[in-house]
């Protein structure tokens, strides 16, 4: 009775043992990736002044719960031209799936006097574009 006692004790342990370790290896398997996602609309904050920052605001949809936002990527091609590029962190694992919605404000900064063009690029290269004027 005792040695099957002992050997009862000693598979509990040993799967505890196992399962930690399980439990830490998938700790290390999930990863996270960072990817351009696509941008349903966008906005001008207020009335464009020079001398004064230029405020937008972008709203989407994530494909899933392992989608988060990272960081809105702005670019300025040239002194009228901008692209804006919004970064998702996506992390492996188990996800819910439905769509998110999401709103973030950014800025393209200060911007001179007159009409700029202002891309707004998805990670498929899709893009659409709004006008902002500075007066």
């Amino acid at each position: 009775m005792s040695k099957l006692l002992f050997i009862f004790a000693s598979l509990f342990v040993w799967s505890g043992v196992s399962s930690a370790d399980s439990i830490h290896d998938f700790k290390n398997i999930v990863q996270e990736k960072f990817v351009e996602v696509s941008l349903n609309d966008a906005y001008f904050l207020g009335t464009p002044e020079t001398e004064k920052p230029v405020n937008f605001i972008v709203t989407g949809l994530f494909p899933n719960s392992c989608y988060s936002f990272d960081n809105i990527d702005v670019q300025h091609a040239t002194e009228f031209i901008h692209k804006v590029k919004l970064i998702a962190r996506v992390k492996s694992g188990v996800c819910l799936m439905y769509l998110v919605p999401f709103t973030h404000e950014s800025t393209l900064g200060v911007l001179s006097k007159g009409d700029h063009k202002v891309f707004f690029v998805a990670g498929d290269g899709t893009q659409f574009e709004k006008t902002v004027t500075i007066k």
